[in-house]
């Protein structure tokens, strides 16, 4: 650039400053270029045509502006004196009209993947097609920090005045337009005072921004590269939506007689859109307004950026317009005048809110954005009289959101929305569209309230809930009529029909389904002469053995209900058990007596009741059961401190194991018994094998090791096998040939590692794997995913579909049903749902609660507390607790998406990743890592340049810990309380010095950009303050200063001085010599031993 052709020089409005950040953060991603097509019929002059597009550029000093950023405290921009117009002319006469619009496309999509250089004014490229003799069509692009969608009409205006008169041989003259420079002029007036008051007091309260939910079906947000021929650029797609002209009408007449604008009728329906999607209810996005101000003389007519992008909020619960009395009009008209309110601070900069509000620096304010392009139309034809006809062919706009409407109000409504491919499929933004649209026609005659504003349509209710059906082969059972019987009348049957089968296995010993039936009345007509009968309780501490399954047959045919105690509890937690059932007896064995704590309760060791039971009748007892009276009582942890008893029915259970639809279970199987009794998968094993005719293997009671385990599979031969997902983790890592003679293997309990999964269908063949997932108050399982073997398993492994007879919902905070991919709460209901909890009917009424969609009367939902989202085909995805996801320095964060990504390490075998606060107000993620290997155990920086290819900078654990392997509960979960604390290294001061003279050069800057005395090597650059224009300031300063282009998404990836200055060091290394290659190399390896060294 030289300075002879330099005419002006001013600074950037805010809105530039912002563009110019995204723009360096992202170079190839075509942010922020605008480029539109036309079509021009009739007899052009070329050379007048290119020469008016010369002649208004000449005088327009925006067209001519470059901008410069490098060394300077602020970017300025610069207008040149003179720009010669970037022009390229192609002749396609000769092509087929086919090969001319492929030709046109393609044209189109490389002249948008093209940045330009910044510093090089005229930020525009020109490009005309001749398609035949009396038929052109021409591309126009510019990047974004010239015009904005008001002035590009008024430059068309001027090019085509212009060719008018350059046609006819005549000298041009144009409308006087004020410079942009005036308009910049009356920003750096305004007084921000009265704006900061206005947005910290608007945005109070608001600390994290509404995620436009990432709904790919299956796909997960990864950081794809470009395939060979794509550009970044390509990353991004739209689609679009005409509203017809009689719903367009429609809403005009709606807003007419409401006395309300088109556009508030759009911006309340974007955000009841974006609230049901994100499930949340205060509600930030951002919206474009004109930033004209009507105090400027002539700003009508000038060219330049005047928009700007400023956050709107709107509350859709708990707002004053939102009460019991007051309809969707009110809400409408309370969000037109906010708006009003709203522009009078038009001119704030969006990066100074940013800083007023709460949300933390670096994390963005709003991710969606809505711009209502009710631009001024100005009409060409006339422009150019009848010799050329002109008419727009296509519009494209990037900015860098992840979501953007675009609005043009005609005589038809049109939508435009542009999304980031790496966030969103193109399945979700076309349903996005559709309920945009079932939403706008809605909004004239709904009388709603807003918030509950239905938009769902008939066919998607139906896949919301998809029917259950059994299998073809399985239709003939009558699984219903089953479940009016109970428990041990369904094995009586399987009595009768093999008695001499095989029934349970525990070591050598065994028991015929005869056998078993027998010894069972003997003791369940004891237990009738001890009091036992409907719904009376019996606590049972007994070990895995042959007598526990004889004792709880026995305790359901009395028409008693078991209550499973587990003799690894501690003392307290069987005090309180006990205390709270107040069972008329306890079985148990004669060893584990000794072990019960005291109670009330009558005691009988089972192996002491010989004599006793010779004299029972050994044939089956008259029944005393209904299906709908209790079988157990299942205590788990409770959120107070205190277990909380599960109460089960028998047809609860036997919906859940009776011929399963889910998983096949017959008489040729071997079923393993591995769970504690007290855990609630039991139930599946025990009574899944013995009502079906299967054989059940009692696993030995100090079974403790994974050879045991493996060696009792192989041993017996069993076929079906349930293990929680950390068991299922550990046996595929280290034990894989145990399991390869099971043929149906069901896991859960937790989250599934998608990598094991993948390993085990890869290497176990014939083996079917099924997720299960289901709480114990929805009796052990509620929904199912049998993985196919191709499936992707991305982002997770799907929890799959209701069994039959239980039903799933995905409900919002007004328990309606969430759109498809939408995150919801997980509401269980049917045949599985749990009478409630033992003796707490406040904790009840609580968690299960009325039944809406239910024709039952008296149907319950349990309410599981479970965050998942439902798929158009009405398939499942666990999507965590919504009590574990943690918040960290404002950062919402779901640990299971770090441990997700530290499993796809290849040193990493098992991962949990734990937010812990070991010492008062300090908080750190903590990765505990299970290696692959003895030597496989990489050092913390290793890891956290490998997370960084994948996560922000806010969910990096800060401390990593290797151990042997992850401790589990006795019911195989993670123990997070066995979990350790990190060790702490280095000194108690959190600063460190710099160790190179690329850190000390590095940390200078930083300490002067901040006006601080000195600056860490491991401090933050945004909790340091930095922001936007900061960074493009320091970028520049490290070029200027160490000779090396540093892109500004680095500082973003690493933003420390440690970090930065191992890029720096990296990019030297690629610019240099053999020599200095060698001195740099022995710095990055000294930088990254000393980075693992003194920082955890």
């Amino acid at each position: 650039m030289s300075f002879d052709n330099v005419e002006d020089i001013y600074v950037l409005s805010p809105m530039q400053q912002g563009m110019l950040f995204h723009t360096l953060y992202t170079p190839n991603a075509g942010a922020y270029i605008l480029q539109s097509g036309w079509e021009l019929r009739g007899e052009l002059n070329e050379g007048a045509f290119r020469a008016a597009w010369q002649y208004v550029i000449e005088r327009r000093s925006i067209l001519r502006t470059g901008f410069v950023w490098e060394g300077l405290e602020k970017p300025l921009q610069v207008v040149l004196r003179s720009a010669e117009v970037p022009w390229r002319q192609h002749d396609w006469r000769g092509r087929a009209p086919d090969e001319q619009e492929a030709s046109w496309e393609r044209l189109l999509e490389e002249d948008r993947g093209n940045p330009f250089a910044l510093d090089k004014a005229p930020l525009m490229r020109f490009q005309l097609v001749r398609l035949d003799e009396r038929l052109y069509r021409f591309a126009w692009s510019y990047h974004h920090m010239l015009l904005d969608g008001w002035s590009s009409p008024l430059v068309l205006k001027d090019v085509f005045s212009a060719y008018k008169a350059l046609d006819a041989g005549r000298a041009p003259t144009l409308e006087k337009r004020r410079p942009y420079r005036d308009y910049i002029a009356w920003l750096q007036k305004q007084d921000l005072k009265a704006s900061e008051t206005f947005w910290r007091q608007n945005l109070r309260g608001f600390s994290e921004a509404i995620q436009p939910i990432d709904l790919s079906v299956r796909q997960t947000p990864k950081r794809r590269q470009p395939s060979a021929g794509e550009t970044q650029a390509s990353r991004f797609g739209e689609q679009t939506l005409v509203i017809s002209e009689q719903a367009t009408s429609a809403l005009q007449s709606f807003a007419r007689a409401h006395q309300l604008t088109l556009n508030t009728l759009l911006q309340g329906a974007w955000a009841l859109l974006l609230g049901r999607y994100s499930g949340a209810e205060d509600i930030v996005y951002g919206t474009v307004v004109a930033g004209r101000p009507a105090t400027v003389p002539g700003v009508e007519s000038m060219i330049g950026l005047f928009v700007n992008t400023l956050p709107f909020r709107i509350a859709l619960k708990h707002h004053p317009s939102l009460a019991d009395s007051i309809d969707l009009i009110t809400w409408l008209k309370d969000l037109q005048d906010r708006q009003a309110e709203l522009r009078q601070y038009e001119y704030s900069p969006l990066m100074q809110i940013q800083a007023w509000s709460e949300v933390p620096r670096g994390q963005p304010l709003f991710e969606s954005i809505l711009a209502f392009e009710n631009y001024p139309q100005v009409e060409l034809d006339s422009a150019a009289e009848t010799r050329l006809r002109v008419a727009p062919l296509s519009a494209s706009a990037r900015t860098h959101y992840p979501l953007e409407l675009v609005v043009v109000p005609r005589q038809t409504l049109g939508l435009r929305l542009s999304y980031d491919r790496e966030r969103f499929a193109p399945e979700t933004i076309e349903r996005m569209l559709a309920h945009l649209r079932f939403l706008l026609h809605s909004l004239p005659s709904d009388g709603a309230l807003a918030p509950q504003l239905v938009m769902l349509n008939a066919n998607e209710r139906d896949q919301l809930q998809p029917p259950s059906e059994p299998p073809a082969e399985l239709m003939e059972m009558d699984v219903d009529d089953a479940r009016l019987r109970c428990l041990h009348q369904l094995f009586e049957e399987q009595v009768e029909r093999r008695p001499a089968a095989p029934a349970v296995i525990f070591g050598a010993e065994s028991l015929t389904y005869g056998e078993l039936n027998r010894r069972a009345n003997r003791l369940a007509r004891y237990l009738r002469q001890r009091g036992v009968g409907p719904e009376v309780c019996v606590a049972v501490f007994m070990k895995r053995s042959l007598e526990l399954i004889v004792s709880l047959l026995a305790i359901v045919k009395a028409g008693g209900c078991y209550v499973p105690l587990d003799p690894a509890y501690p003392g307290e937690r069987l005090t309180y058990i006990l205390d709270e059932v107040r069972a008329p007896l306890v079985l148990t064995s004669r060893a584990l007596s000794e072990h019960l704590p005291q109670t009330d309760s009558g005691v009988l060791a089972v192996d002491d009741l010989d004599e006793q039971l010779a004299r029972q009748d050994d044939t089956n007892l008259e029944s005393r059961g209904h299906s709908a009276r209790l079988a157990n009582i299942m205590y788990t942890s409770g959120s107070t401190g205190r277990p909380k008893g599960t109460m089960i029915a028998h047809r609860s259970i036997v919906n859940l194991v009776y011929r399963p639809t889910y998983v096949r279970i017959d008489e040729e199987d071997s079923l393993l018994l591995f769970s504690s009794i007290a855990f609630d998968v039991a139930t599946f094993e025990i009574w899944g094998s013995l009502l079906n005719g299967a054989r059940l293997v009692v696993a030995p009671a100090d079974l403790s090791s994974l050879d045991e385990l493996a060696e009792t599979i192989r041993g017996q031969r069993v076929s079906v096998l349930w293990l929680t997902s950390g068991i299922f983790n550990q046996m595929v890592e280290t034990h894989l040939d145990g399991l390869r003679g099971v043929k149906r293997l069901m896991t859960g309990g937790e989250a599934l590692s998608a990598s094991h999964v993948r390993r085990a269908l890869d290497e176990l063949t014939g083996c079917q794997i099924i997720n299960g997932y289901g709480p114990t108050e929805n009796t052990t399982y509620a929904c199912t995913y049998a993985v196919p073997a191709d499936d992707t398993l991305e982002p997770s492994v799907p929890i799959g579909r209701p069994l039959t007879n239980i039903s799933a919902y995905v409900l919002d905070e007004h328990m309606q049903r969430v759109l498809p991919g939408a995150i919801g709460e997980l509401y269980l209901g049917g045949e599985g749902v749990a009478r409630g909890y033992f003796k707490q009917p406040a904790l009840t009424a609580e968690r299960f609660v009325p039944d809406p969609f239910s024709p039952q009367p008296g149907a319950r939902l349990y309410k599981t507390g479970d965050q998942a989202r439902q798929l158009e085909d009405g398939t499942l995805l666990f999507e965590g607790r919504a009590d574990k996801q943690v918040k960290l320095r404002g950062y919402r964060i779901e640990c299971g998406e770090i441990e997700a990504r530290l499993l796809e390490h290849p040193a990493v075998r098992s991962a949990a990743v734990l937010l812990r606060e070991d010492r008062p107000a300090e908080k750190q993620l903590v990765a505990y890592l299970v290696p692959t290997g003895p030597s496989e155990r990489p050092a913390a920086g290793e890891l956290r340049a490998y997370l960084q290819t994948w996560l922000p900078a806010y969910m990096l654990p800060g401390a990593y810990v290797w151990l042997e392997r992850l401790p589990l509960t006795p019911n195989g979960k993670l123990d997070q309380r066995a979990l350790p604390p990190p060790e702490r290294q280095g000194g108690e001061s959190t600063y460190l010095a710099p160790r190179t003279p690329v850190e000390e050069q590095l940390a200078a800057l930083w300490a002067a950009l901040f006006k601080l005395e000195r600056v860490g090597i491991t401090d933050n650059f945004f909790e340091l303050g930095g922001h936007s224009i900061l960074a493009i300031r320091l970028i520049g300063q490290v070029q200027a200063a160490f000779g090396v282009q540093v892109p500004l998404s680095v500082l973003f990836e690493q933003p420390t001085v440690m970090g930065m200055a191992l890029a720096i060091v990296q990019q030297q290394m690629e610019q240099n010599d053999d020599d200095e290659l060698e001195r740099l190399l022995a710095e990055v390896e000294g930088l990254a031993a000393q980075t693992d060294n003194q920082v955890s």
